[in-house]
């Protein structure tokens, strides 16, 4: 128990920003914690207080203002189904597969990340079984590498994983073929 008791809390609620997001990566941090310092074995009133103590002033103070009946704030289910309600209200999909559909690659944005964003924005877009095939497909649209989208297209069995490799191969080449001619303009001739 002396090793799980030196594990760091998890830090407050950001209450910034996007709400939503910051309540997920809370929320999961939380479920780890509690996991990892066996206090999901504990009593519901200790996992309760420990949240509460945890989530941040302001966080807290939402909390107070919930609607909830008070033998709902002594237990762990109810408290943070409340909180997900109020953090995470009902998303207009419509909206959301906006956002991802128009998402293209920046000019100085890598490929990791460009794929890390779209990975994130289409969580929200209830793709369910065809989130792969919709992110091939923004990749293919979205990327800024004209030629490796010509590539793409041409492939009859494109798969995700393969638009992906067939990107970052495409970016490293470039990046490689830019190292090599700014080495040889740089070394002086004998």
């Amino acid at each position: 128990m002396a090793a799980r008791s030196e594990l760091p809390v998890p830090a407050p609620m950001n209450m910034k920003g996007d709400l939503k997001g910051n309540w997920t990566f809370f929320k999961s941090q939380w479920e780890n914690y509690e996991i990892a310092t066996e206090l999901s074995e504990k009593d519901e009133k200790i996992r309760v207080a420990t949240l509460l103590t945890i989530m941040g002033k302001d966080c807290y103070h939402i909390f107070e203002n919930l609607s909830l009946q008070d033998d709902d704030r002594k237990k762990i289910k109810p408290v943070l189904d409340a909180l997900e309600a109020h953090f995470s209200p009902k998303t207009n999909v419509i909206y959301e597969r906006y956002i991802f559909n128009t998402a293209e690659q920046l000019p100085n944005e890598n490929f990791d990340t460009y794929l890390c964003r779209l990975r994130e924005l289409s969580k929200s877009c209830q793709f369910g079984a065809i989130v792969d095939e919709m992110l091939r497909d923004k990749i293919v649209i979205g990327t800024k590498d004209s030629a490796v989208r010509a590539r793409m297209l041409r492939e009859p069995e494109l798969t995700l994983d393969k638009a992906v490799n067939m990107c970052r191969t495409s970016e490293r080449t470039t990046s490689q073929l830019q190292k090599l001619q700014s080495g040889h303009q740089t070394t002086p001739l004998p």
